[in-house]
């Protein structure tokens, strides 16, 4: 079997700092603050993005992420994982202040063997299609891709952060792209049932394979150069046609994604993000934050912010869950809801960042936790889905439901009179 498709069972033996993401739910007092900052700017969101482009990247399935039209969507999908505080946890974990330092890939490398894992290795939903957390739709498997926060929540599964081949490149290469690597020496390549990741680091290239992160040598470029690739991305880059990965690329002392383009005669639009080599999540935040353009307004969708102008889309994508329609089936009034969440659902976010983030129904189901608006997101799916019409309120402490003439406090789990708080954002059709 070739080497990119077998499990590396090679283990280096070396003194190197190891640690494992555990699965935590993030609680306090606050469920909604957002920052005067930045709340300016939801305003001035372009108005040019189309409903179902958004819902896309808050979805993020396969079939509709990867569709021939919408793979121009993949860098705000990158960016996403790039602002994820999952991203900077293994980074400052790892002790890494640059990716240049001495020890510093070797410490990447050896973490990724010990502490991802492939979602369909794992007995729960192994094999092809397998079972797959997400649900099917359209008689397909969602096939989700996944946030680093996602990612680390699924750890309730396998005790390791856990995802499929796109979201294990994409989550290796943002955490070599925040760490100092220039974004034109990150490429992820799609084949037509698999991704990969090359990245280079000074004059030597890796190969990001799943959770297997190896140094390209003359095997593996011939391997390489023998896959077929129907694309690539990056941050600031989509192409949505068959290139080939020769050995001229690995000999050449241009930047990955320049060397790619010149042997394969591209001629693609390349954007800057004015990034810096090295930044920091503020200058990231800052970027994609105080900017209106589509990729970025995007990429704030993608990334489940609060600072977005069509908060309510959030409700749209909960209700295009395959997991939550399948739940709606088994319960059918407003009691037998309440009860479920209830009885079945943890108190707290997947996100560390929740009072300016909000999951969506299928994230509440599979990972068995939620935050208050949380709660009351996937409350809201399953009302609909029954014949109800909620509408949900949030406040900076709690949120609350409202439907037929009642209102749930999520905080106190009761129906109560009214809402004796200001609300700071309702959600609604």
């Amino acid at each position: 079997m070739k080497l990119l498709f077998k499990l590396n069972k090679t283990f280096i033996i070396i003194i190197i700092v190891i640690f494992t993401l555990v699965s935590c739910n993030y609680k306090k007092d606050i469920e909604y603050g957002l920052e005067d900052d930045f709340k300016e700017i939801i305003i001035k969101e372009s108005k040019d993005i189309d409903e179902e482009d958004i819902l896309t990247v808050i979805n993020k399935w396969h079939e509709e992420l990867y569709n021939e039209s919408q793979m121009k969507f993949l860098p705000s999908v990158v960016l996403a994982n790039m602002m994820d505080p999952v991203t900077y946890e293994i980074i400052e974990n790892l002790d890494i202040e640059s990716i240049k330092d001495k020890g510093a890939v070797e410490r990447v490398i050896n973490w990724a063997n010990e502490s991802i894992i492939h979602t369909q290795t794992l007995d729960i939903f192994k094999d092809n299609p397998g079972k797959d957390p997400w649900g099917v739709g359209n008689l397909l498997p969602a096939y989700k891709k996944l946030l680093p926060s996602e990612m680390k929540a699924m750890s309730i599964y396998s005790g390791k952060i856990t995802g499929k081949c796109s979201s294990i490149a994409r989550l290796l290469s943002s955490v070599f792209r925040v760490s100092g690597v220039k974004f034109k020496n990150i490429v992820l390549l799609r084949m037509p049932s698999h991704t990969i990741s090359l990245v280079k680091i000074k004059d030597t290239v890796y190969l990001i394979n799943n959770q297997n992160i190896m140094k390209v040598n003359k095997k593996i470029i011939k391997e390489l150069s023998e896959l077929q690739y129907i694309g690539l991305y990056n941050e600031s880059v989509t192409v949505n046609n068959n290139i080939k990965i020769t050995k001229e690329i690995f000999k050449n002392k241009e930047t990955l994604l320049d060397s790619i383009i010149k042997v394969n005669n591209l001629n693609i639009r390349k954007t800057d993000n004015h990034l810096k080599e090295k930044f920091d999540r503020k200058d990231l935040s800052d970027m994609i934050y105080k900017s209106s353009n589509i990729k970025f307004s995007l990429a704030k969708y993608a990334y489940q912010s609060l600072y977005v102008k069509r908060p309510e889309l959030y409700l749209k994508a909960s209700l295009r869950s395959p997991k939550a329609f399948e739940l709606s089936n088994k319960l059918n009034t407003d009691e037998e809801i309440f009860k479920w969440i209830k009885d079945n659902i943890k108190s707290g976010s997947i996100f560390k960042d929740f009072n300016e983030r909000i999951m969506i129904a299928d994230q509440v189901i599979v990972f068995k936790t939620g935050g208050l608006k949380d709660k009351a997101i996937l409350a809201y799916s399953l009302l609909k889905r029954n014949g109800y019409n909620p509408i949900i309120r949030i406040s900076r402490k709690n949120a609350y439901i409202k439907y037929d003439k009642k209102i749930y406090d999520f905080k106190n789990k009761q129906i109560i009179n009214s809402i004796d708080e200001e609300v700071k954002l309702t959600l609604k059709d």
